[in-house]
């Protein structure tokens, strides 16, 4: 009798995703910061709809409880592991 194969599964690989490598670059370079405005200013090939793709994800972030807040101004305070952290979200 043959030995059964071992099947093989496809686990998700946690990885940085470039949205939280812009997001936390963008904080690095303003205090722990990011807003589109910022994100403008720090690109400025960046278009006002690409900056408002990392805004989607920080605001799904929040109400799932992952460590990100946002001001009563629209900024937001990112943590500085940001990186590191959110590619288990």
């Amino acid at each position: 009798m043959r030995p059964a194969k071992r099947r093989r599964r496809n686990h998700a690989i946690a990885t940085v995703r470039d949205v939280d490598r812009t997001v936390a670059e963008i904080a690095a370079a303003n205090n722990g910061r990011y807003s589109i405005d910022l994100h403008l200013g720090h690109d400025p090939n960046a278009s006002q709809e690409f900056a408002k793709a990392p805004v989607r994800r920080l605001e799904a972030m929040r109400h799932a409880g992952a460590g990100v807040q946002r001001e009563p101004d629209g900024t937001w305070i990112v943590d500085p592991d940001h990186r590191r952290s959110r590619p288990s979200f």
